[in-house]
């Protein structure tokens, strides 16, 4: 998504150059850098969505491998805790403070609870591929 709104923005510049610069040559010269810069810039979105899922594992593998059961087992409980209170919301059995709103964020805390548990598990299971792949290719 982050690439197509690189490519999205470069495809304008490519078009205003060429609206203004009259000579053929100079036009796909301009062209041809704009592309380098637009590889550049996808080069760098690449470099920064590597680093954020590295430190993302990281932080799960630390917490997965924690000392306490406590720390191993905070997020899956309080995923617990939020299902249950959804599930007693819909079955009429409510706290007096939970409101629409509160409802809604939990509703929306359990779903990022949910795929964070699931692109986790993905991660874990696809990372030592892509490490080997990696090697392989540089």
């Amino acid at each position: 998504m982050l690439m197509d709104l690189i490519k999205g923005l470069a495809s304008p510049l490519t078009e205003l150059v060429g609206k203004f610069i009259e000579d053929k040559d100079k036009r796909n010269e301009l062209a041809v850098e704009v592309e380098r810069i637009v590889d550049a810039a996808a080069a760098r979105v690449d470099e920064y969505v590597r680093a954020l899922l590295e430190s993302r594992t990281k932080l799960v593998l630390a917490e997965a491998t924690g000392h306490s059961w406590l720390q191993r087992n905070w997020r899956p409980l309080m995923m617990l805790w939020f299902g249950v209170l959804l599930g007693l919301y819909w079955f009429g059995i409510t706290p007096p403070n939970m409101t629409e709103a509160v409802v809604t964020e939990l509703f929306g805390l359990l779903k990022i609870g949910i795929g964070g548990y699931v692109v986790g598990r993905s991660v874990e299971k696809v990372a030592p591929m892509i490490a080997d792949a990696w090697v392989k290719r540089g």
